[in-house]
């Protein structure tokens, strides 16, 4: 039974129907401004011409190079900070001590956006994808630690009595009792950092590292082709959606109380 139940789970992803409504009623209405010539912006196509470019965007061989690389350094800097996070967000959440004396710091680093590191970032790496990845992992390695240290610092202390008693070594119980009791709390944190990974690749392909879905939007705003433009818009969203219910499906296969935070 448990192995059916949790291939149910996984393969049943929950749709908002009435969120899926509003979107549609929206760009239903978008639609209807355009054609009727209410909206007369020159560059402010309508959803259905959109939508007609992205069979032709699709056939392009150089729009799936651009998506590989995007999306690929998207997970590559979020697996980086992923494992990052959760060590020395442990570590924190652990130790109360280097709480103590690094918090402070930490939160000084965590507080200066991302895209403000970008110069010094093109002064270490160049504009290159070495460069991207750098700000990736930056930016996916905060959500991280921070939900995994005050998932484990919120841990009943009970629990950790418990497995004291038992002389359970400081490793064991942290990767069989504290990690575990505080997977909901990571789960979040690895949620919102592949968000931002995404977001964070895509801006800094716009204005550093000219390569990827970033790169090409900049072309096709530079071409004057706002369908086209708009399209590559399109799927960087559909990418963010799929890469986010992929995830969902995952946490509640894995945690399944935690992955419905």
């Amino acid at each position: 039974m448990t192995a059916p139940m949790t291939r149910a789970v996984f393969l049943a992803p929950r749709v908002n129907m009435p969120g899926l409504v509003t979107a549609l009623g929206l760009l239903a209405v978008w639609q209807a401004l355009v054609s009727t010539g209410v909206i007369t912006f020159v560059f402010l196509p309508g959803p259905l011409a959109i939508v007609r470019q992205l069979p032709e965007l699709l056939s392009l061989p150089t729009f799936w190079q651009d998506y590989g690389h995007t999306v690929g350094y998207s997970m590559c800097g979020w697996l980086i900070g992923a494992v990052i996070g959760i060590v020395v967000g442990s570590a924190l959440g652990v130790s109360r001590v280097l709480r103590r004396w690094v918090t402070t710091s930490l939160t000084v680093v965590r507080l200066i956006p991302a895209i403000a590191l970008l110069p010094i970032a093109a002064l270490i790496f160049g504009l290159s994808s070495d460069m991207e990845l750098a700000l990736v992992t930056y930016v996916a390695t905060w959500p991280v630690l921070v939900s995994t240290a005050g998932g484990i610092e919120k841990v009943d202390p009970l629990l950790r009595d418990v497995a004291r008693t038992l002389r359970i070594s400081r490793l064991r119980e942290l990767t069989r009792v504290v990690v575990p009791s505080a997977i909901g709390t990571v789960l979040v944190g690895l949620r919102l950092a592949l968000t931002s990974a995404l977001v964070l690749a895509i801006v800094t392909e716009m204005i550093g590292n000219p390569a990827g879905l970033g790169n090409a939007i900049n072309v096709a705003r530079n071409a004057l082709k706002p369908e086209l433009t708009f399209c590559y818009i399109l799927v960087v969203g559909m990418t963010a959606v799929a890469l986010n219910g992929v995830f969902n499906a995952l946490s509640r296969v894995v945690a399944p109380a935690g992955g419905r935070r």
